[in-house]
């Protein structure tokens, strides 16, 4: 499985807002 940017910033965001 590859990390798209989609991916990987929407789980980045998602630790980023909590």
């Amino acid at each position: 499985m590859r990390i798209n940017p989609t991916t990987s910033g929407s789980a980045v965001s998602a630790l980023d807002k909590k």
